[in-house]
């Protein structure tokens, strides 16, 4: 085998066949670059029937180049294609031949092997199912190559772990159902006191302290002490109720006295107040009748005095003559009109005074 260059490919083949293959497609590698200078020609060309013409005759011409040597390479490469087939053939036969003994001298050469892997995947089954009683995933302990001391030893603690853990859980329940059990009491009995709430002989911190931790008799005297408690305060309160009762009617007769005493003095008082009243009115209406009689003389006299000089003025106010002259000219009788209504409303005016 030795290494060539065609067609600046370098390629590894055997002696002679280099040569036979660049004889092979040389004439189609001539046309080719003969043909490439057209190519680039027509490439550049603005586009016309005539560049579309040239276009296509080389076109053909590339194709009859692309066919011949395809046609040349399968001719070229059947031996060896032939060739080829008839090597995989034969290796193929011998590779068939070989691989049947192999396997069946593999399955001779492996029989006690084989038989150790089943005995320790039947054990790992056993023992993955011992495990899984215990409720242990034992999957990852390569549990089948434990010697049988470690495995008993190993199962005898995943056994204890989980009896262990089985008792844990179970005291768990049994202190959460206690626990529950005592918080009903404690809620129950928190509702039994709650009507005795404050009558409990407890501090408010004592109260905070579950009801359930007391037993029976102690729950019992509680409420018993509590209900004498509520007894006293009741009794208490019922003679603060009377006491208070008393005091009220009390106060009441007090106020009743103390309105009675009020109410006495206020019609003392009015009856001053009207008689005095009374009084003032009277001597108001004495002097008001002595101011009139006083008025009334006084324009008596008044009159008894004015009357001649009221009949003096009466006679000179009725003396003038309003009726107006007839005037050759309109304007003076209008000036005379206007002269009449202001010497009558004048006269009228002066009559009302009297």
């Amino acid at each position: 085998m030795e290494t060539y260059e065609i067609f600046g490919n370098k390629l590894t083949l055997p002696a002679g066949r280099a040569k036979e293959i660049e004889n092979t497609f040389k004439p189609f590698d001539f046309k080719l670059n003969a043909y490439d200078v057209t190519f680039k020609e027509i490439i550049a060309m603005e586009i016309s029937p005539e560049t579309c013409e040239k276009a296509k005759e080389l076109r053909k011409k590339l194709t009859k180049i692309r066919t011949g040597s395809e046609k040349a390479r399968k001719e070229i490469k059947a031996d060896v294609l032939q060739l080829s087939k008839a090597i995989d053939s034969v290796g193929k036969y011998i590779k068939d031949s070989v691989s049947d003994k192999e396997e069946k001298l593999k399955e001779i050469e492996t029989h006690y092997e084989r038989l150790e892997a089943e005995k320790k995947e039947k054990l790992k089954t056993e023992r993955l199912a011992e495990l899984a009683k215990y409720e242990v995933d034992g999957s990852s302990f390569n549990v089948e190559n434990m010697d049988k001391n470690i495995w008993t030893v190993f199962l005898a603690g995943q056994k204890a772990n989980y009896e262990e853990e089985k008792e844990r859980k179970k005291q768990e329940l049994i202190n959460r159902m206690k626990e529950e059990k005592l918080k009903e009491i404690d809620k129950k009995r928190r509702t039994e006191l709650s009507p005795l709430w404050s009558f409990l002989p407890l501090t408010e911190e004592q109260k905070q302290d579950s009801f359930a931790d007391l037993d029976e008799s102690e729950y019992s005297n509680l409420i018993k002490s509590a209900e004498k408690n509520k007894e006293e305060f009741d009794k208490k309160q019922e003679e603060i109720r009377k006491e208070n009762e008393r005091l009220r009617e009390e106060q009441k007769e007090k106020d009743r006295q103390l309105k009675a005493e009020r109410d006495a003095k206020e019609r003392e008082l009015k009856a001053e107040r009207e008689k005095k009243e009374k009084l003032e009115r009277e001597l108001r209406e004495k002097k008001e009748a002595e101011r009139k009689e006083n008025e009334r003389k006084k324009a008596e006299e008044l009159a008894k005095r004015q009357a001649p000089d009221k009949e003096k003025l009466l006679t000179w106010l009725e003396s003038f003559d309003l009726n107006v002259p007839e005037f050759t000219d309109y304007k003076f009788t209008l000036i005379a009109e206007s002269f009449k209504e202001h010497l009558l409303a004048n006269i009228n005016n002066a009559k009302s005074k009297l």
